[in-house]
């Protein structure tokens, strides 16, 4: 992949105090486009806002079909969602199972 140009902040969506969804656009040296979905996260030790790994990069045209694919489906989410089962507690939470076994 080319090199990336300028990135333009399209939209920046809170989550938490302390994390958001940013939703970026850029072209590459050959005039590619891109959209960038890219979570971030606040430094406690200086409020500055850094991006995570967890994020998506599509080229425009798949990007744009996989946009409108994540609308309908927030659009339809509440007619159509299933509620997922509690989730179970783990046995021995926060220890290994050989800090468990030695404790035997």
């Amino acid at each position: 992949m080319a090199k990336k140009q300028q990135e333009v902040v399209e939209r920046e969506v809170l989550l938490t105090d302390a994390t958001k969804l940013v939703i970026s656009s850029f072209l590459n040296d050959d005039g590619e486009p891109f959209i960038n979905l890219r979570k971030f996260y606040k430094k406690k030790s200086d409020d500055k806002w850094m991006p995570d790994r967890q994020g998506l990069v599509f080229r425009g045209k798949k990007g744009k079909k996989v946009i409108k694919t994540m609308i309908a489906c927030y659009q339809n989410m509440e007619e159509e969602a299933v509620p997922l089962p509690p989730r179970e507690e783990k046995k021995g939470k926060g220890k290994s199972k050989k800090s468990q076994d030695d404790e035997d």
